[in-house]
């Protein structure tokens, strides 16, 4: 029996893995803990947000630094995820329908922009 198995010992009791992000009141892009974790979120300084008006998706990149036209990544003590107050583009395409929809955001490679988080908001 010894050299079959490779155990990894569990000691995140009471952790969180869920990959979500949240449209949240008043206006910005709330990043779970599980999504901080899963893709090393904390490096980051700012999200550029793009959107997809005909296919009603929101495309989120994470960038190393604040630059024009990026809005400021907010990191939450103890990894327990981010935040970024983007008012002004939720309100620019009229997204506040969606206030307080979690989505599970899929990892999309685009060949221009790189590693973008789609999120697909569905059907108006």
């Amino acid at each position: 029996m010894g050299g079959e198995f490779n155990f990894q010992k569990f000691n995140a009791v009471g952790g969180k893995f869920v990959v979500k992000i949240t449209i949240a009141k008043p206006g910005g892009l709330s990043f779970s803990s599980g999504f901080y974790n899963k893709y090393d979120a904390g490096q980051y300084s700012a999200v550029q947000l793009y959107f997809d008006e005909s296919k009603n998706v929101v495309a989120i990149q994470l960038v190393k630094e604040q630059q024009e036209g990026t809005f400021k990544l907010k990191h939450r003590e103890g990894g327990k995820g981010g935040y970024a107050s983007a008012i002004s583009f939720i309100k620019s395409y009229s997204l506040e329908k969606y206030f307080s929809k979690r989505i599970v955001p899929e990892v999309y490679n685009d060949e221009n922009l790189g590693r973008l988080f789609l999120l697909k908001l569905g059907e108006d």
